[in-house]
């Protein structure tokens, strides 16, 4: 007598399981209206790998979203499944992709026995008695102030990029990080990389205009053009940006095309009305430092900084160092000084015009000069 034929047991590794509910959750943001094979096979797979067996309800009830499901089909395919690696990390990631935040509650590992001892439990033993107790569970314990200034935005700038912000790390990260580079001095065979002048200089502009740094501080990408790029017909061109498969896209765009209006001029030509934000800033910042080291700049900017008591010297090799000075500022801080630098930019068919503003030169100028100040005075 033949043993009877058994259904094979899905051998799954602890990084492949999830909980019911998480998994619920992140395939609210999946949706298989008319999804392609291979996506719909491997969205089976990653179930099949996170919740074994059981998650063939699952798998009918999403499959059965479209319109040409077949339950017999799915059910075959079900069976066919034998998940090695792929489980509920796909499947919450693939979510988190379309925009999925799980919810604090939601347990995402299912591999972790919530009735068993917990796997710290030895450590938690011996620190008993060492922590707080916490009289009100629901009752926040503290307050979080993020301050101004550097490691402001550097919180910031964390909070905004990361996939599941948590400000107290965020926080505590940025004082580590700059506590383990401010004032300190590595032994090293090589030439410094950041020289204490450009170090000096960074810090002075991060330190002025602190109030409008700290409003920005949580934009996630800074558009610096924002209202300064203008079509030649006089229509500004506004920051869009788009996510495609993870990866964001931004772009400026003519405020006529918005708007459905005419983009040729008088003459019936059109310039480009839709441009890639990296593109065009990088070409801006290309055509600024070109303009900054042109005689009749250099000339005019000495002019304006005589009447401050800033010697010729010092400001010829500021503006010898901007290039230098640039590259170590944050996005926002670049933002800033293009803000400063530039008064207008107009797209045309032949290229971009580029306006500076003379007198900003001057004044990003003086911020470079400043630490150098500081230190003789001291």
């Amino acid at each position: 007598m033949e043993p009877p034929c058994r259904t094979p047991t899905v051998q799954r590794n602890h990084g492949q399981i999830g909980t019911l509910p998480a998994i619920r959750s992140a395939l609210d943001w999946l949706p298989n209206d008319e999804l392609d094979y291979d996506s719909w096979m491997r969205i089976g797979m990653a179930l099949k790998g996170a919740l074994g067996d059981a998650g063939g309800e699952v798998f009918a009830t999403w499959s059965a979203q479209a319109a040409k499901d077949v339950p017999a089909t799915t059910a075959r395919a079900w069976a066919s499944f034998k998940p090695d690696r792929i489980g509920a990390g796909t499947i919450y990631h693939l979510a988190m992709e379309r925009g999925w935040q799980p919810d604090a509650a939601l347990r995402l590992d299912g591999s972790v026995d919530q009735d068993g001892p917990h796997p710290a439990a030895d450590l938690l033993a011996r620190l008993e008695g060492s922590a707080p107790t916490v009289a009100d569970p629901e009752k926040p314990i503290f307050s979080l102030t993020i301050p101004d200034g550097l490691v402001g935005d550097l919180t910031g700038y964390m909070l905004a990029t990361a996939r599941r912000p948590q400000p107290l790390l965020s926080l505590g990260a940025s004082l580590c990080a700059i506590g383990a580079l401010m004032g300190r001095r590595y032994p090293g065979e090589h030439e410094a990389i950041v020289t204490d002048k450009v170090w000096d200089q960074v810090d002075a502009i991060l330190q002025g205009n602190r109030h409008a740094r700290s409003s920005n501080s949580r934009m996630q990408t800074p558009a610096p053009l924002k209202g300064l790029i203008f079509t030649d017909t006089g229509a500004a061109m506004t920051p869009t940006a788009t996510k495609k498969r993870g990866k964001l896209y931004r772009y400026y765009v003519s405020m006529d095309v918005i708007k459905n209006r005419t983009t040729e001029d008088d003459n019936g030509v059109q310039a480009p009305v839709r441009l890639p934000a990296g593109m065009v800033e990088d070409a801006i910042v290309t055509e600024v430092r070109r303009i900054l080291q042109t005689p009749e700049v250099v000339t005019q900017v000495l002019a304006a900084l005589k009447r401050d008591q800033v010697s010729e010297a010092e400001a010829i090799a500021a503006l010898h160092d901007f290039n230098t000075l640039w590259a170590q500022l944050f996005p926002l801080e670049q933002a800033r000084i293009i803000q400063l630098l530039v008064r207008r930019v107009t797209v045309t068919a032949a290229g971009l015009e580029v306006d500076i503003r003379r007198e900003g030169v001057a004044g990003v100028i003086r911020e470079m000069i400043a630490p150098r100040d500081m230190e003789a005075a001291e």
